[in-house]
C-alpha cells in the first residue's frame, strides 16, 4: 500500500508502469475507489491518499498489506490527529517512510515517523519529549542531540542536494508573458 498526497498519485502510476510494468496497480481515488475496494487482495501494488486513508478508515484497517510506504510522509507529523493514528494501526510487514522534511516544527515530527515505522523505539510520546525533545530543543542538549542522531543513524537514508544533482534534469527557464486585465 502506498499512501502519497493527491499531486503525486499519477507520479507513483506513472513509475510503477515504467519501472515494473509486471506489477498489478489498484488507484483507490476518487469516485472509483468503492469500485476498487475488491481487487485489493489481488493487487501488488494499492495507491491511495492520506484523504481517502480517513474517509475509508474501516476497508484499511481491515487488510493486512506487505508494506505501508507512505510518501511525503510529514502529512503525520501530529500524532495527535486522526491521520496520524489510524496511519500507524494500518497492519504491515514492512513500514517505509519517505519524506524530505521529517522535522518541520520540532522534534515531535520526527518522534511521529518512528512511531509509524517502529512503534516503541522511540518511547512513548511523552517519554520521548522528557528524554529528548525538551532538552534537546529547549536547553540546547548537543549530547542528547547526538545520542539521538546515532540512535536513529541505522534507519535513515538522507541524500543531500550534491548527491542527488547529478540525477536531476537539466534546469528548465520558461519565461511566459501575460497579460493582465483590468484591477489584476
Amino acid at each position: 500500500l502506498i499512501i502519497c498526497p493527491t499531486s503525486v498519485l499519477p507520479n507513483w502510476r506513472s513509475e510503477i508502469e515504467k519501472f515494473a510494468p509486471h506489477l498489478s496497480v489498484t488507484v483507490a481515488w476518487g469516485m472509483n475507489r468503492y469500485s476498487v475496494f475488491g481487487e485489493i487482495k489481488n493487487s501488488d501494488i494499492i495507491l491511495t491518499t492520506y484523504t481517502l486513508v480517513l474517509q475509508n478508515v474501516k476497508i484499511w484497517l481491515k487488510q493486512r498489506f506487505s508494506a505501508v510506504i507512505l510518501d511525503e510522509a510529514q502529512a503525520i507529523k501530529n500524532p495527535r490527529t486522526l491521520l496520524g493514528q489510524v496511519v500507524c494501526r494500518l497492519k504491515a510487514d514492512y513500514r517505509l517512510s519517505l519524506t524530505g522534511t521529517p522535522v518541520e516544527n520540532n522534534l515531535q515530527d520526527l518522534w511521529t515517523q518512528f512511531n509509524f515505522l517502529s512503534k516503541g523505539l522511540l518511547k512513548d510520546l511523552s517519554t520521548f519529549n522528557r528524554l529528548y525533545r525538551f532538552p534537546i530543543e529547549r536547553e540546547n542538549d548537543k549530547v542528547l542531540l547526538k545520542k539521538l542522531q546515532l540512535k536513529l543513524k541505522p534507519f535513515i537514508l538522507r541524500r543531500t542536494k550534491e548527491l542527488v544533482a547529478k540525477d536531476l534534469p537539466e534546469k528548465t527557464i520558461i519565461i511566459k508573458k501575460v497579460e493582465l486585465d483590468g484591477e489584476q
